[in-house]
């Protein structure tokens, strides 16, 4: 099939449907050339947005535990998408599609975390925004996001806060707190004028070490099944157990499939053996991590309310990817498969004038829809380059996206997902990937009545997955027909303190 083919290959530029690609600035210049926006628009735009949180975890997406208080009380003043989906479970791919609104097949930036590239041809929201007068900034919290992805793209301003900043001293005690701080103090600093805010927090990511008092509530509590234990890959990567005479048996795939990958030190739970893992632990400990992450926008979301901000500015939380907490036998990682604890992540857009305050839109929608929404809201075009549709419209009441296509996994051949309504049809191309998914080329699942995606429908309503094979071949012809040619996407060296910094999140070994 077409689309199987086709995700074998990795353009490194996009190709702007039929067009050569041209220097960003002129292609700037040519986009821009537009009215301004209307006098009564927003006066800025902050994007909040946070590493390796499920949706489903968040209390204000109905979680039992309390893990977000401060966003609870955000959601409703806003809008919030009850299915927003990454367009790749994993951080580097997924901002480079969400600050451009393009596939990360167009972009050229998939699967991978360390080393890859965003290519200059691409056009970034920041870029955007910086030709029409705003001022920019961004403070991120993890190396996944470092200069060397170059995502920096028309930041006047871009800071890692996750390195030690010599001009401030902060206390160990606030490593992540500091990104919402920074960003307070240059809301202060700045000039008068409109503005774009990105500010991103990595207190959930792996390995899980939250302060204290934030995972506390969750240990012994009615949701801890201090039953649950699963192995620890002590040694490192093992071998999958496939039926004998597979083509992969014997091959060593991951170390996170089947067991706990031990690639740093995971918190311990008192009592707990050694090369035992405790997940109920594990997972109290992550869910204390989005606290701290929640903590930390709190911050920053009280500093906007006190400076008088909040109700003139568009405010955008949206996630990059969820975390695999042992569903599908995947552990404590993201990116490898497309199932909904990795896929499926917060969205939330709060603008009052023009967003009905509490709203929750049901329909699936890609969180890479994000660059023509917040354009749409300020009132500049939105640039003909992008992928991904103005959700404005279904914020007004309007019907959700017709399809919403998602990719994941890692080479020779990568995933694509394909959703519409509550159906969800899944096609894996490579014979590797089937043998530790559900055995097929493709997957379907009714996420309304299964939402873990436990039963593959595809035998038992071959009418639904031929519908959806069929909207999938659409879609791939339609961006198949620009990337002749493809390449790999570009890479780049790291210095050592963003290979230190990936060490310790489990990207690098």
């Amino acid at each position: 099939m077409r689309f199987a083919t086709l995700h074998r290959q990795r353009p490194s530029v996009p190709r702007f449907r039929g067009a050569r690609p041209i220097a960003g600035a002129a292609l700037l210049a040519a986009l821009l050339s537009c009215q301004p926006a209307e006098k009564d628009s927003p006066t800025g735009l902050i994007v909040l947005s946070f590493c390796s949180i499920r949706a489903d975890h968040m209390s204000c997406y109905g979680y039992a535990r309390e893990t977000t208080p401060n966003l609870d009380a955000f959601a409703r003043e806003a809008a919030l998408f009850e299915t927003a989906v990454a367009p790749w479970p994993k951080t580097s791919p997924s901002f480079c599609s969400i600050m451009t609104g393009t596939y990360p097949h167009r972009n050229g930036v998939m699967w991978k975390t360390a080393g890859v590239r965003l290519a200059d041809e691409n056009v970034t929201l920041a870029e955007i925004l910086r030709e029409r007068g705003y001022a920019t900034a961004a403070f991120v919290s993890s190396g996944a996001l470092s200069g060397h992805l170059n995502i920096q793209q028309g930041f006047d301003h871009f800071e890692e806060t996750w390195k030690q900043d010599a001009r401030r001293s902060y206390p160990l005690s606030v490593r992540y707190d500091r990104t919402a701080l920074r960003a307070l103090e240059w809301l202060d600093e700045r000039e008068e004028g409109p503005f774009f805010l990105w500010a991103h927090f990595n207190n959930a990511h792996y390995p899980y070490k939250p302060p204290a008092e934030l995972a506390a509530p969750f240990i012994g509590d009615s949701l801890y099944r201090d039953t649950l234990t699963v192995d620890v890959a002590i040694e490192g990567f093992r071998d999958i157990e496939l039926p004998p005479g597979h083509p992969n048996s014997g091959q060593v795939l991951h170390n996170d499939l089947g067991t706990i990958p031990k690639r740093s030190a995971l918190p311990v739970a008192p009592g707990s053996r050694d090369y035992r893992g405790d997940l109920a632990h594990y997972i109290a400990q992550y869910d204390g991590g989005i606290r701290w992450a929640d903590r930390s926008a709190g911050i920053l979301l009280d500093g906007l309310r006190e400076r008088n901000l909040l109700d003139d500015v568009v405010v955008v939380v949206v996630g990059d990817h969820g975390e695999s907490l042992g569903d599908h036998d995947f552990y404590f990682e993201h990116g490898r498969f497309p199932y909904e604890a990795c896929a499926r992540v917060p969205l939330l857009i709060r603008y009052p004038s023009l967003i009905e305050p509490g709203s929750r839109p049901a329909g699936p929608v890609g969180t890479f829809a994000t660059t023509p929404t917040v354009l749409e809201i300020l009132g500049v075009p939105v640039p003909g380059t992008v992928d991904s549709r103005s959700l404005l419209p279904h914020l007004r009441g309007g019907p959700a996206p017709e399809r919403v296509v998602s990719e994941s996994g890692y080479e020779p051949a990568f995933q694509v997902s394909l959703r519409e309504g509550t159906w969800k049809l899944i096609h894996v191309p490579e014979s590797r990937d089937r043998s530790i998914m559900r055995g097929g080329e493709f997957e379907l699942y009714d996420l309304a009545r299964d939402p873990k995606e436990r039963k593959d429908l595809c035998a038992e309503r071959p009418e639904i997955a031929a519908r959806l094979r069929e909207r999938l071949e659409e879609w791939s012809a339609e961006w198949g027909r620009g990337t002749e040619g493809a390449a790999p996407g570009d890479t780049v060296g790291l210095d050592e303190a963003t290979r230190e910094n990936l060490r310790a999140m489990g990207y690098l070994k």
